[in-house]
Order: C-alpha cells, then structure tokens, then sequence
C-alpha cells in the first residue's frame, strides 16, 4: 500500500511543479495574473490531508501579489469572480492587504499605490 500512496505522491508533485511553472511564466509575461490563477484553480487536490490547503494557498497568493493589477481593472475583477468563481472574500482580503501596505487606512485605494 505504501508504494501505491508513493507513486502517486510522486506524479502529484510532478504534476503540482508543472503548475507552478506555468503560474511562473505567466507571471513573466505581465498584465495576466488573472490566467495564473486560472492555472492555479485547476491544480489537482493533494492526497495528503496536511497539504489539501495548497490550491487555496497559490490563489490566495497571487491575488495579494497581484492586487495592483486586477483591482483598478473591471473586466479582470469580473473575469475572477464571475468566470473563475473567485470567492468575493478572497478579493476582498487581497484589496485590504494591499490597502494596508500602502498605508491607506480608508481601504479605498483608488489607484492602488
């Protein structure tokens, strides 16, 4: 049974840092974090139930990393919560970060530092 939850394990990691390698290049590219979160949605769920956070963990992330990006931009924001199915909270956990960094305690920032 061991080797059977080991192999997978292996074609899971596999599998796991060729979707990271994808959100990496289209981070690359620019102007398209809304795609490496596509990417990031479709990562399978990991056997393992002490890493079945990880795809909530990478969105998570590239929405606070890419803040900047996606909220000042409608068709973006519209793209993750409407065709993607974004938790709203998550936007909006990401827009409060990013607020706080830039020191904007009215949380409005309007152009997003």
């Amino acid at each position: 049974m061991f080797h059977l939850y080991s192999a997978h394990s292996d074609v899971y990691t596999q599998v796991f840092q060729l979707h990271m390698s994808l959100i990496s290049q289209i981070e690359a590219l620019g102007h398209m974090s809304h795609w490496a979160v596509y990417v990031a949605l479709h990562m399978p769920d990991h056997p393992s139930q002490e890493w079945s956070h990880l795809r909530e963990s990478v969105v998570r992330e590239l929405l606070h990393r890419h803040a900047p990006e996606w909220a000042p931009d409608a068709s973006k924001r519209d793209f993750l919560l409407h065709k993607l199915h974004v938790p709203p909270a998550w936007l909006d956990q990401s827009l409060a970060q990013w607020s706080h960094y830039c020191r904007d305690d009215s949380g409005e920032t309007a152009d997003i530092c």
